[in-house]
């Protein structure tokens, strides 16, 4: 369950300490109190209302632009910036003979879940690799370089896109979306 608590406030008594939430949709928190016969884990966090564009909409809205205006698949422009970013993958050495398996089961993760190899192993017969991770789990860092990547492409090609105020906030909220 998810809702808005406009004030919070504590109290104790002889059970320990209870914690007290003035709630947006009270039906809806006591239908799920009475409900709840087990502990229930509970996170608390600063209200943010939802922005109609988030961060990796908007990533996506100016793939689609560059996509139109660079007659290629919003998805290939997507994955050739993905090694740009910076601090999203992981490094492994593999057996030759799992590499097209390796990238099978790691693309499914996501578009931008790719292999890269990046040099022969120590081992006869092992490939070194990198597995990038896809925007799907960038923090607020990671998903605003990537932005700069793509309103760099956009600039290069005319393309407008969000003023850096705009930016910055909407980049903001990526991190509590997550």
């Amino acid at each position: 369950m998810e809702t808005r608590a406009d004030r919070i406030n504590w109290s104790t008594d002889q059970e320990g300490t209870w914690l007290h939430l003035l709630v947006e949709d009270g039906q809806k928190a006591r239908a799920y109190a009475e409900g709840a016969d087990k502990p229930q884990r509970v996170k608390i966090t600063q209200w943010r209302e939802k922005r109609s564009l988030s961060a990796n909409a908007y990533a996506w809205t100016l793939l689609g632009k560059l996509s139109a205006a660079l007659h290629l698949p919003a998805e290939e422009i997507y994955r050739q910036l993905i090694p740009d970013v910076g601090d999203n993958y992981t490094t492994v050495t593999v057996d030759l003979r799992g590499l097209d398996k390796l990238r099978e089961t790691w693309g499914n993760n996501g578009k931008g879940w790719m292999v890269e190899v990046v040099g022969a192993g120590i081992k006869t017969g092992t490939l070194d690799v990198a597995l990038y991770y896809g925007s799907s789990v960038y923090d607020t860092a990671q998903m605003a370089r990537l932005i700069d990547l793509i309103i760099a492409e956009c600039r290069e090609n005319g393309i407008e896109y969000l003023p850096p105020d705009q930016l910055a906030a909407m980049l903001e909220d990526w991190h509590g979306e997550r």
